[in-house]
């Protein structure tokens, strides 16, 4: 019995006899699936947490007027959406 293990989400071949393929999915693990999204949306939050930080205290956003408030809550909204949507694609990729 011979096995060719590929990456996460490629089949895995199980070839038991001649002229016979029987087709696996391996099922990827935390550290291939969620631990990088905890990293990418973690480290980069800090980040991004940092980079609204300095623009407030520089005064390049000033958020008493309504342009700026406008695009500081798009911002927020804007990296809250991708990390939502990664999050669901995660899951649709594993379970679907």
């Amino acid at each position: 019995m011979k096995r060719l293990a590929c990456l996460t989400l490629l089949p895995l071949y199980i070839l038991p006899q001649k002229n016979q393929l029987i087709l696996w999915y391996k099922m990827p693990s935390f550290s291939e699936t969620w631990l990088p999204y905890i990293y990418l949306y973690g480290v980069g939050g800090i980040f991004f947490l940092a980079g609204m930080i300095i623009a407030r205290k520089s005064n390049a956003l000033d958020i008493t007027k309504k342009k700026h408030r406008y695009w500081y809550k798009v911002l927020i909204f804007g990296y809250l959406y991708f990390m939502i949507i990664h999050a669901l694609l995660i899951i649709a990729a594993l379970y679907w």
